[in-house]
């Protein structure tokens, strides 16, 4: 589709997309910034009054210290039975070495479903380059000869959507596996993670999908829409950052592939865009941390985000307006295998 429709289109797309990116970032941002603020009020509130405790314990002290020593005994002894007994309880929950052991693998980072993701991307690409881009002077030819438009080329984009799907499904399956073991297991959630259930396992894939196609209609990495998106389900602020920016480079290799095929990409641009994006990502990356580090709030990373959206807004809204006035754009049609 980035293909065929003109320019003037996908920019005023492109901008509707941001904006409403931007008012719901903005939106998410600011209410962990409030949450984060009431609940340092409250945690300043609770050390003002755990003082005023500590100081009337001190003087409560000094009366039971005026008590009979046998009834204190007593009394200290009942206390510590009392005590212990909720304890032992809830250490028992965690007495089984099932739950202990999925517990234990939610640590670590699952390789074999990164290894299916790589798989499944270094697939793509391959089968991109064996289509080819069209019959036009920058597109890349295909290396076995397969004409753009013809039964082969659209019967390797089939078996591509296919094989996309089949993992899709497969990796669904996998994960409501995970949940029966988990909902047998009364696993608790902790905030910020996402219940895979029925439900959620088809719902935010669709989500990521729209993600996918932005990026691939637009060419903006997914990661400016996927980023929000991930906030919007609730995942934590600082997972949702690391997930996008691992994702993006999935989803930006294989949506460049296409744009090599087609011979669209300005390699001169893409040079220099690329080393400006990787140094911008690292001082952002490191600046960031730092200034969640010092003022403990990961609302930062959400505010951050929307603010860079926010701006992309700006200057698509101003690109829009040029595409709006340009004749020639607004005339510029071509077709998927050349003009």
């Amino acid at each position: 589709m980035s293909k065929i429709l003109p320019d003037w289109i996908l920019v005023i797309s492109l901008v509707c997309l941001l904006a409403y990116t931007t008012q719901t970032t903005i939106s998410k941002g600011m209410s962990q910034f409030k949450k984060e603020s009431k609940y340092f009020e409250d945690q300043r509130k609770s050390q003002l009054s755990k003082a005023i405790e500590d100081e009337n314990e001190m003087e409560e002290s000094k009366s039971l210290l005026e008590r009979d020593q046998s009834s204190s005994k007593d009394n200290v002894t009942q206390q510590t039975i009392e005590n212990n007994t909720p304890k032992r309880e809830a250490d028992d929950s965690y007495d089984n070495p099932e739950l202990c052991s999925l517990m234990e693998s939610e640590k670590s980072t699952p390789w074999e479903r990164v290894n299916t993701i790589s798989f499944m991307v270094a697939v793509v690409v391959v089968l991109n380059i064996l289509k080819g881009g069209g019959r036009s002077a920058h597109a890349a030819q295909s290396p076995i000869g397969i004409e753009c438009g013809s039964l082969t080329y659209w019967l390797i984009t089939a078996f591509m959507i296919a094989f996309i799907l089949s993992i899709s499904i497969w990796m669904r399956e996998v994960l409501i596996a995970k949940w029966q073991l988990k909902k047998r297991l009364s696993y608790k959630y902790f905030e910020g993670d996402v219940e895979w259930n029925p439900m959620n396992t088809i719902k935010y894939p669709c989500i990521c999908f729209v993600a996918g196609f932005c990026a691939g209609l637009f060419g903006i990495g997914g990661g400016i829409v996927k980023g929000p998106l991930m906030l919007q389900m609730g995942v934590h602020p600082l997972v949702a950052s690391a997930t996008v920016a691992v994702m993006i480079m999935y989803t930006s290799v294989a949506a460049t592939t296409m744009y090599v095929a087609f011979g669209t990409l300005t390699w001169d641009y893409a040079v220099f865009m690329f080393i400006l994006g990787l140094v911008s990502t690292v001082i952002g990356q490191f600046g960031v941390s730092y200034l969640v580090e010092k003022y403990k709030r990961v609302s930062l990373v959400s505010l951050s985000i929307g603010a860079v959206v926010a701006l992309s807004t700006l200057l698509m809204g101003i690109q829009s307006v040029f595409s709006l006035t340009d004749s020639s754009a607004m005339n510029e049609s071509s077709t998927l295998c050349g003009n």
